[in-house]
């Protein structure tokens, strides 16, 4: 599983061979997890509380361009 982004409290991946629409997994410290959407940043799954993902969050908006083409690029 490629590593995208670290984070204090999470990290940020994508997995090969995973299923669209292009999306990321946000894997918490603590064992909970959610993707979300990168185009939409729709959120799938839950975690509580959601500001949790805040600053995970902004940095998918801050780069959905290089996000999206990573995804291409690793999932293929």
């Amino acid at each position: 599983m490629p590593k995208i982004k670290d984070f204090a409290h999470c990290r940020i991946a994508i997995y090969p061979r995973d299923h669209r629409p292009p999306h990321v997994h946000i894997e918490f410290r603590n064992g909970d997890r959610c993707s979300v959407e990168i185009a939409s940043l729709k959120i799938i799954g839950t975690v509580r509380p959601a500001a949790r993902l805040t600053k995970a969050l902004d940095w998918i908006a801050a780069n959905r361009t290089s996000l999206l083409a990573k995804w291409e690029e690793i999932v293929r």
